[in-house]
């Protein structure tokens, strides 16, 4: 007998878009973490790599684990292509370098100033009525601002439909999320379109308009020319460049409001700032697995693969492996291992923004503890969330003395 403790057996039949894994999201995690594999039989079916010596070695071996036929299970036929995270070397490699130096420690840490800016005017907006929705007015605002302005420049008007398609395109209803990512390829198309009638602006988009030249046309997957591959980056880091921030920010947070004790800690050594978000992301993992294709015969821990077969690699399992992190279901800023944790992922397609993820995180962290330290849930208010390929929360109501400060 399966075990139906969180609503169904999710170790042999798994579903990513399931209600039940939404609801129970940390302790399937968990429960996965304690499991060498887990099934899925949705659609074609999946297996589920769940330890974490497993799910490195996957990640580093992308000729047997390849990238290049989707990253999402029972991927419609219709969904558009996301490069860099839908390839392997040398395609991959190449376009990772052209936009790398944008997402580099020096270029994320030169952000910093106005990283602290976007978050203090977010707090001026709210410090007064000592009450806010965080994810709507504080940790929404950085990431979308950080990358749209200072990455991706699009025009202010449009930064909130294109957050809307990603939205939709991860965590809207399953039978749409194609339309959706259809809708934000089509937008990135116009936009490249408009910044080549226009006199360089030495940034990322440039650098993509650019393009990467190969000697062998061959490397152009999925029968994309080399125009269409554009705007697949684009949409590609689009994808990847909101919803992580303001998920890990947010259940930072609301960890934080429960737990005075950590709350305190940070505050009174704000250096255990950097430790205390490696832990964060370990254990809330903001995407809990990406999808390969096994290409090869291949015995992986205790699961033997065959060529086709379509296997998830469990990020958020796997930093919950009692074998790796001591107690792994305790989010213990004191923790020594955290560094070990997978939740960038691992090997050639590991987070090219895990240090700008990292920077803001930090920042956004250390002024609204300078400045806002005393706050909690307000009564009668839990959050909600949204869970597929990636973890969404949504209205996480904070209060704290008006203007900050401490409660008398």
């Amino acid at each position: 007998m399966g075990d139906f403790r969180y609503g169904r057996d999710h170790v042999n039949d798994f579903d990513l878009d399931s209600s039940e894994f939404n609801q129970y999201h940390d302790e399937v995690m968990s429960e996965l973490g304690k499991c060498p594999f887990a099934r899925s039989q949705v659609g074609n079916g999946y297996t589920i790599l769940t330890s974490y010596e497993a799910v490195k070695q996957a990640a580093m071996d992308w000729r047997r684990f390849s990238s290049q036929d989707g990253f999402w299970p029972n991927r419609p036929s219709d969904m558009q292509w996301f490069q860099l995270i839908e390839s392997d070397p040398p395609f991959h490699t190449a376009w990772r370098k052209a936009v790398n130096p944008f997402f580099s420690r020096p270029a994320s840490e030169k952000l910093a100033p106005t990283i602290r800016a976007i978050v203090d005017r977010s707090i001026d907006a709210v410090i007064d009525k000592g009450v806010t929705d965080f994810v709507e007015d504080i940790a929404g605002a950085l990431p979308v601002e950080i990358f749209f302005r200072e990455l991706l420049p699009l025009p202010e008007e449009d930064f909130d439909r294109v957050v809307g398609y990603a939205s939709d395109g991860f965590c809207g209803p399953v039978e749409g999320r194609a339309k959706a990512w259809a809708k934000c390829a089509e937008y990135v198309d116009g936009y490249l379109k408009r910044r080549r009638l226009e006199p360089p602006r030495g940034d990322m988009i440039d650098a993509i308009v650019k393009g990467v030249e190969f000697d062998d046309p061959s490397p152009y997957v999925h029968g994309m020319n080399p125009d269409q591959v554009r705007v697949s980056v684009v949409t590609n880091l689009i994808s990847g460049s909101v919803d992580n921030i303001v998920y890990s920010l947010a259940s930072i947070m609301y960890h934080l409001a429960q737990s005075p004790a950590d709350r305190e800690k940070l505050i009174a050594n704000p250096a255990k700032i950097p430790q205390a978000i490696e832990e964060a992301m370990r254990f809330f993992s903001p995407n809990p697995m990406i999808g390969r294709t096994c290409k090869a015969d291949v015995s992986i821990g205790e699961t033997e693969l065959r060529p086709g077969d379509y296997v998830m690699l469990g990020w958020g399992a796997a930093n919950r492996d009692p074998k790796i992190f001591s107690n792994p279901d305790k989010l213990d800023f004191d923790r020594t291992d955290v560094n070990r944790h997978v939740a960038f992922g691992y090997g050639p397609h590991r987070c090219i923004g895990l240090d700008l993820a990292r920077v803001q995180l930090r920042v956004a962290l250390e002024r609204i503890l300078d400045r806002i330290p005393d706050f909690e849930v307000v009564e009668g208010t839990k959050p909600t969330y949204t869970c597929g390929l990636v973890h969404e929360m949504h209205g996480l109501h904070l209060s704290f003395p008006k203007g900050g400060g401490r409660r008398i």
